[in-house]
């Protein structure tokens, strides 16, 4: 349609414009138009979740926004024009709309920024020092106008743009030139309040919260790619393609086998990380769980891949548009893998990645990766996630308590924030577990009581 339209453009155009060309020009139009009409009601009818997403127009309105905000929540969504950056800040009883230019300074920040932050090998105090600075840099342009109202509250972003690539945790509050620089002393957001993401307000609000419908609780895949394995492969051109990606997790096993010590479940590892185990059981889980290679398709992320234990030719490669068709009752999917949530700007639908496929599919809220995340590092922050979500935090606020525990706990330059800030929580945001408190202890401790005591009472009577 786009293609006519402009080719009846530009002979309008001409001096002379060829009516015969037009004429045909238009009747193309009208007859691709009337079946693009009747294709999208079809979807309408045949996929109401696809079309609800896609050509839905509706936008929830700052007041609905507002009251559906929680008291300590704050929402700020980001709107990017070519010369422009409009930010939205909304809390309850809270409005506010900040706009900066797009200028070298800014660009100059986020670009640097955005080369730091996916870079382990930073190792000397100019690099420190430089990480630090930028990340100040655009903090000031992204959080310090709300910086007052944001006290005592967790945050949501709505990016746009280039934003989809920023961790907003890593940003440094407050840069002092004249101390030195130390990954592990900066003063990052993440210190400072909890943050989820969101594609957008509305998606985000306009459905109830999922309630648990699954009965098990994890669900956890941890292929290894073993040189057993691989030996098992055909010689095609996809295996060889992939063969040389498809380095061995180390941390994978011992990952997923740490968090079924946390959350109990079903771990298939090495050769049982199997797309068909996947495929036969994730329906009967709360939690999902993957720390795996993936395959990103940068140019068409709808072909990227989730790459379980190649069992045969055809089976052990899942692809993104897959998803689409499949239906999960999780209320969590863990994407431990490299660059999950790394996928193609798409104007008016934000970034087109793996963790969007899980979305659509029914899971409410992802834990996704920007760029490649190292695994044994990986490892220890998902083990610390799992102990704050397993005791009743609410999933931002997990992932924000096992980050600054890394933090802590690393030498300086394992402290980079290449190692802790890649994993972020898209979508909804709330605790899956209850929160463990000691009224909850005391209530158990004197429900055993009551039970012992019944037991006692029949014995002897």
């Amino acid at each position: 349609i786009s293609q006519y339209e402009q080719l009846d453009n530009e002979e309008n155009k001409a001096a002379a414009p060829d009516r015969n060309k037009t004429f045909y020009f238009n009747e193309r139009l009208s007859g691709l138009k009337e079946q693009y009409n009747l294709f999208v009601q079809y979807l309408s009818g045949a996929f109401p979740e696809y079309y609800k997403l896609k050509f839905k127009t509706g936008v929830i309105s700052a007041d609905s926004l507002e009251r559906s905000l929680a008291s300590k929540e704050a929402l700020i969504e980001y709107v990017q024009t070519d010369k422009n950056l409009y930010s939205f800040f909304i809390a309850q009883g809270i409005k506010k709309i900040n706009s900066i230019s797009l200028d070298s300074t800014y660009n100059s920040a986020l670009t640097k920024y955005t080369a730091a932050i996916s870079n382990p090998s930073i190792k000397d105090t100019g690099g420190v020092r430089s990480f630090s600075h930028v990340s100040s840099t655009l903090y000031r342009y992204l959080i310090n106008p709300f910086e007052t109202e944001l006290k005592g509250k967790s945050l949501i972003i709505v990016p746009d743009e280039d934003l989809y690539s920023v961790p907003f945790e890593s940003l440094v509050v407050s840069d002092d030139p004249h101390t030195k620089p130390v990954f592990r002393k900066l003063s990052y957001l993440v210190q400072q309040v909890s943050i989820s993401y969101a594609c957008s307000a509305t998606l985000l609000f306009e459905k109830d919260k999922k309630t648990k419908k699954a009965s098990e609780e994890l669900l956890a895949f941890a292929p290894t790619y073993g040189s057993n394995i691989m030996a098992n492969l055909h010689d095609s051109s996809v295996s060889r393609d992939f063969r040389d990606l498809l380095k061995p997790l180390k941390g994978a096993t011992e990952e997923v086998n740490t968090i079924n010590g946390i959350v109990d479940g079903k771990v298939y590892s090495g050769d049982e990380a199997s797309r068909e185990n996947f495929t036969n059981n994730s329906a009967n889980y709360d939690i999902l769980h993957f720390a795996m290679h993936t395959i990103i398709d940068e140019d068409n992320p709808m072909q990227s891949k989730m790459v379980f234990s190649p069992d045969s030719e055809k089976s052990w490669l899942l692809n993104a548009y897959e998803l689409y068709n499949m239906k999960f009752n999780a209320r969590l999917a863990v994407l431990s893998a490299c660059k999950t949530g790394y996928g193609k700007l798409v104007k008016g639908e934000g970034e087109v990645c793996l963790a969007r496929g899980f979305m659509y599919a029914g899971c409410p809220s992802i834990i996704m990766t920007l760029w490649n995340v190292n695994d044994v590092t990986g490892c220890k922050l998902m083990k610390k996630f799992y102990e704050y979500l397993a005791a009743g935090n609410t999933k931002n606020e997990a992932l924000r308590q096992a980050k600054m525990d890394y933090i802590r706990d690393s030498e300086d330059w394992m402290a980079n924030p290449y190692y802790w800030a890649g994993y972020v929580n898209f979508g909804d945001h709330s605790a899956l577990f209850e929160k463990k408190t000691a009224q909850n202890g005391l209530q158990r401790n004197l429900a055993y009581i009551s039970i012992i005591g019944g037991i006692v009472v029949l014995f002897f009577f």
